[in-house]
């Protein structure tokens, strides 16, 4: 296969896939790894990817929208570590507020399968309503106005609940992590939600997979340096492990 050929069949796999790893494009074409870095260090040159550690995804758009059901095959390994780590800071007793990402809701279902005792959860996330629906853990909704295609509520309705509240801690998604920028996503009702959220807890945490790193949207919910107190992820790029000695975050990795 010639090598613009290969470059248009990586293209659709990518939008097909939405992440596609190295070693897997290199055993589907049967070119070398070092071929295949070469293809997606073009590609990324000329905007039609973004490369990642161990391969690449589609660029990104600071307007970008997202879809739940998209967002929920990709990186599910990934976030499953990450969920299974954030589960570990859980107690007895925790009044906890979960957001609607797709990370989260993995969370939800360790919480399900194995609830520490006496915790209540807060969700924007219908989602998570459905999980826990017939199970002991007592539930509550913030109310609000859907957010068409992430099945979660934002608005007015939702930020006067959370203005009344206090939890122990609160579990974020994110769409973007730039350190120069700090925590956001597309939509700007997303962004004032978890600042709520945010607002309401005594600790932050902020669940995001390595694809999330270097991204930047319209709307940020928080500063890199301050406003997070642990950013669990599966991979932390050597770019953000420069700045732990200048974050009050706590990084850890699953």
């Amino acid at each position: 296969m010639l090598a613009e050929e290969r470059k248009n069949r990586i293209i659709e796999i990518i939008k097909e896939e939405r992440i596609v790893k190295v070693t897997d494009l290199s055993q589907r074409f049967e070119a070398t790894e070092a071929t295949i870095r070469r293809d997606l260090e073009e590609l990324q040159r000329m905007g039609m990817v973004r490369r990642i550690h161990g391969g690449a995804v589609l660029p990104t758009k600071i307007s970008r929208d997202f879809n739940y059901s998209d967002l929920s095959v990709l990186c599910i390994e990934e976030k499953k570590r990450i969920a299974a780590k954030a589960y570990e800071f859980i107690q007895t007793g925790d009044n906890l507020l979960l957001d609607g990402s797709t990370t989260v809701l993995e969370l939800g279902k360790l919480l399900l399968k194995n609830p520490p005792g006496g915790i209540s959860i807060i969700t924007n996330s219908f989602n998570l309503v459905a999980l826990f629906t017939g199970s002991n853990i007592r539930v509550i909704h913030t109310g609000g106005e859907l957010c068409s295609g992430m099945n979660y509520a934002t608005g007015v309705i939702a930020e006067q609940m959370l203005s009344g509240i206090r939890v122990d801690k609160c579990f974020l998604g994110a769409n973007g992590i730039e350190p120069s920028y700090g925590y956001s996503v597309p939509h700007f009702p997303d962004a004032s939600l978890k600042k709520w959220m945010r607002k309401a807890s005594g600790l932050t945490f902020v669940l995001a997979d390595h694809t999330k790193f270097g991204d930047s949207y319209m709307a940020k919910f928080a500063d890199f340096t301050e406003d997070v107190d642990y950013l669990i992820t599966d991979r932390l790029p050597d770019e953000l492990k420069k700045h732990e000695t200048d974050s009050t975050t706590r990084f850890i990795t699953a």
